[in-house]
């Protein structure tokens, strides 16, 4: 299954989020947008660490948050929910 969202997250930040899904597994993914991420390769080190994670809800989110944990990631403009939210969207507000 592919995955080509973008959805508006609070304070009017676009998100997009494209990924594949295979055998219940994140097979790839990449997440573009207008907010910031530091460190610069803090995204990268995101989408490449979420790749082969059991596509759910609460697996995605913890392994998130460890991610940005362990790398001291921090995100602005965009939240750990706002992620999810989009990957997991039913229904997707295209731009």
């Amino acid at each position: 299954m592919k995955i080509n969202k973008t959805v508006k997250v609070p304070k009017g930040k676009l998100l997009t989020i494209k990924s594949e899904i295979t055998n219940n597994k994140i097979f790839s993914l990449k997440i573009t947008g207008d907010f910031f991420v530091y460190p610069e390769e803090g995204l990268c080190i995101i989408e490449n660490s979420l790749i082969n994670t059991n596509y759910e809800k609460e697996k995605v989110k913890k392994n998130l948050i460890k991610i940005l944990k362990t790398h001291k990631i921090k995100l602005f403009g965009l939240t750990i929910d706002s992620i999810i939210n989009c990957l997991f969207y039913e229904s997707p507000i295209n731009y």
